[in-house]
């Protein structure tokens, strides 16, 4: 009778165990409100390299772009380390101007990037579904989706 009992009682918590368990992963909506997050844009970083793959941005480079120059005419972009090769063009596809990146007075080339909003259950984030340099698409050349080489 003991064992009975028992058995009972230890099938009772498994029962009410996976269904606590079940029921702790079907939160509603309602069920996300204390939860805070930031919303984060996807960021773009971008190589620029000659054909026969030297970094474009590197003043050791022959025939290279100005990075100073780049940056005072698109101010929304960011540059790493001028000097340490490879040099890098980092920037969130909110904040491009006309979709015009200027290299020089006599070089400017289009970006255009397109994004898919995914709402998960507890929130909502932006990716880059395709990034295109001058009409190429590139593709991402990192684990995290936002490195881009573009070769002119």
């Amino acid at each position: 009778m003991k064992a009975k009992k028992a058995a009972v009682y230890i099938i009772t918590v498994l029962v009410i165990g996976i269904s606590f368990i079940y029921s702790s992963c079907k939160k509603t909506s309602s069920d996300c409100a204390p939860i805070a997050y930031a919303a984060i844009s996807p960021v773009v970083v971008l190589e620029i390299k000659n054909n026969q793959n030297r970094d474009l941005l590197d003043p050791a480079t022959p025939g290279h772009y100005d990075t100073a120059y780049i940056k005072r005419s698109n101010p929304w972009l960011g540059i790493t380390r001028p000097g340490i090769s490879p040099v890098l063009l980092v920037f969130s596809y909110l904040h491009i101007n006309e979709n015009i990146l200027t290299l020089s007075t006599t070089d400017q080339d289009t970006l255009n990037i397109s994004v898919q909003t995914v709402a998960e259950k507890c929130y909502t984030y932006t990716k880059i579904t395709e990034f295109k340099y001058n009409d190429a698409v590139l593709k991402a050349d990192s684990v995290q989706g936002s490195l881009y080489v573009a070769h002119k």
